[in-house]
């Protein structure tokens, strides 16, 4: 079923919700939304969330691949303030991004995990790579895939992810001069 308004069921799992008011009533307590909340000082605070509203825009361009995006990890201060994640699974986003107690981004307990740029269809294999190559960072980039085209990102830190335009721009030349075309 797709449809923007949900909820959830005693097991935290995502249910559609046709009626607004019904909905509304639901979303307006904290706790049916709240998945994990760490409060850790001058580092910030991350906060999990069931958000109630899908957002995942695909649902437009590409309903047979279709997953509604409902839940979000983001953080408040500290050194990665403001960086966000959005899941389309429960489960996903409980092994989300934390912070660890250097400010440096963390998933699912794990200091050596990275922060994900997501949600990306290839999350997991952009995982599956960083952790056999013990990478600071992975791009993954797939055309015409099983599960479409997409990216995803992981880095190890803040710094690096936003080093990666520039990255991209010098490996966008190497390809171009191997071709004759910079």
């Amino acid at each position: 079923m797709t449809g923007e308004h949900w909820v959830t069921d005693e097991n935290g799992e995502p249910v559609f919700e046709p009626d607004l008011l019904t909905w509304a009533r639901w979303f307006e307590k904290t706790e049916n939304r709240r998945v994990a909340f760490d409060d850790l000082g001058e580092l910030g605070q991350v906060s999990t969330v069931f958000l109630g509203l899908d957002h995942n825009w695909q649902r437009f361009f590409d309903p047979l691949r279709y997953r509604p995006v409902l839940w979000e990890t983001m953080v408040f201060g500290g050194p990665l303030d403001q960086n966000q994640v959005r899941y389309d699974s429960r489960q996903a986003a409980i092994g989300g991004p934390r912070l660890d107690d250097r400010g440096g981004a963390r998933r699912g307990g794990s200091v050596e995990e990275a922060m994900t740029m997501g949600p990306g269809k290839y999350d997991d294999l952009c995982t599956k790579a960083r952790e056999e190559a013990k990478a600071a960072g992975v791009l993954l980039l797939v055309i015409g895939g099983s599960r479409g085209g997409g990216f995803s990102v992981q880095s190890v830190s803040v710094d690096l992810t936003t080093r990666l335009p520039a990255i991209l721009r010098s490996i966008a030349a190497e390809i171009e001069a191997s071709f004759g075309k910079a």
